[in-house]
């Protein structure tokens, strides 16, 4: 995980950092009143360099790897589903509202690196079109073999019909 994504998930995961047995004595008042969101919010205003420090500590506590807190993701079950078998001339292209910016964050989505805008996200990243929309790609399961309305796989993916502009296919 690069420093980004250690603050991304000290973020996201703070009362499990703190609330867990082998947290630091030294801090463990903070896990009395770590379900208090007031609380949250001030610490998630701690410089990165610390969070980066405590999610380091923390990994390394429960033995967690990168490869572990993948799983987590919304669009993990819907790669294993289709079992490799996706379409080889097309993705799935999903257009979602801008105001959904932070659901799509909250499932595990990171924004695509400015160097890297020039071509489709990955899976796993969003990018903005001209209109702040947020544009997110994955493989189409093959159309062939499973058939079916493209929406779908939203439901699939984690995504919510109500956040989408579109959905269609994009060549590759």
């Amino acid at each position: 995980m690069n420093d980004e994504d250690l603050i991304d998930y000290f973020n996201q995961n703070l009362e499990s950092i703190f609330t867990s047995d082998n947290f630091d004595q030294k801090l463990e008042f903070i896990s009395f009143c770590i379900e208090d969101k007031r609380i949250q919010d001030l610490i998630k205003t701690w410089p990165n360099d610390i969070k980066i420090k405590i999610v380091q500590k923390y990994f390394l506590r429960h033995d967690l790897k990168d490869s572990e807190i993948i799983d987590e993701y919304s669009w993990s079950d819907y790669y294993e589903m289709y079992d490799g078998k996706f379409d080889e001339d097309n993705m799935l292209h999903i257009t979602i509202k801008k105001e959904n910016i932070s659901e799509i964050i909250s499932l595990g989505y990171k924004k695509q690196d400015v160097k890297e805008n020039w071509h489709k996200p990955k899976a796993g990243q969003y990018k903005l079109d001209d209109n702040q929309n947020i544009i997110i790609i994955h493989s189409c399961p093959d159309i062939e073999i499973f058939g079916g309305d493209l929406k779908q796989h939203l439901e699939e993916l984690g995504l919510k019909f109500e956040w989408t502009l579109d959905t269609t296919l994009s060549a590759i």
